[in-house]
């Protein structure tokens, strides 16, 4: 004898697919019970036309519709300046239920937007680091990156991410030293010194980042 007839139970909801023998087919429609997050049982048996009945089979799926939670983003460890256009991301999310899948990252907060003009990466593995995100082709200025995650359910941290972010000022224009001179430890215009302790005196200008250090 043909199968002809199989028997759908589990975590699912009663309905005409379900708790009863129906006629044999290759694939039907079931709905989880959505009570909880987490995994679901689904089993099946066959009979055949004399009413021998197999063994029962089992799948398990986890149902996950919550997103990513606990998401995060910094440029370049937490710096507040940088001179190039590439710069390190640390993403960060969390996903209790079926975990961690997928991230990308844009200039624009709507991952909707073209993906050239905000620089919207495709879709990649879910990790801790991201190598080389390019902030800017233009000049310098305040940058933002915004991060999108996804789980393995595939769902997603929204779609309009403006608290997944931060920026970064980009100055790619090095500091210009105008003037130098060499005055007695005392601070008097001079051309002469009887010891080694001198005052330097300098003159740099620096208009996008602020000077932060000086090498003599």
């Amino acid at each position: 004898y043909l199968v002809s007839q199989m028997y759908i139970d589990g975590d699912v909801v009663a309905d005409a697919n379900t708790f009863q023998w129906i006629t044999y087919a290759t694939s039907k429609s079931v709905t989880l019970l959505s009570g909880t997050q987490g995994p679901k049982t689904v089993r099946v048996r066959f009979r055949d036309g004399a009413l021998n009945e197999s063994l029962v089979a089992t799948d398990i799926v986890t149902y996950d519709t919550v997103a990513p939670a606990s998401a995060s983003l910094i440029i370049a460890a937490g710096a507040a300046y940088t001179s190039t256009t590439s710069v390190a991301l640390t993403p960060g999310a969390t996903d209790a239920t079926s975990g961690m899948y997928q991230m990308r990252f844009s200039r624009c907060s709507d991952f909707n937007s073209a993906a050239g003009a905000c620089n919207r990466t495709a879709w990649v593995a879910y990790d801790t680091t991201y190598g080389a995100y390019v902030l800017t082709t233009a000049g310098a200025g305040t940058y933002p990156v915004y991060a999108q995650f996804s789980d393995n359910a595939s769902n997603l941290t929204t779609t309009n991410p403006s608290a997944i972010t931060d920026s970064i000022y980009y100055d790619p224009t090095d500091p210009s030293l105008t003037s130098i001179e060499i005055r007695s430890n005392t601070g008097a215009v001079t051309e002469y010194v009887n010891n080694g302790s001198v005052r330097v005196y300098l003159t740099v200008t620096e208009a996008e980042s602020g000077l932060d250090k000086i090498l003599i």
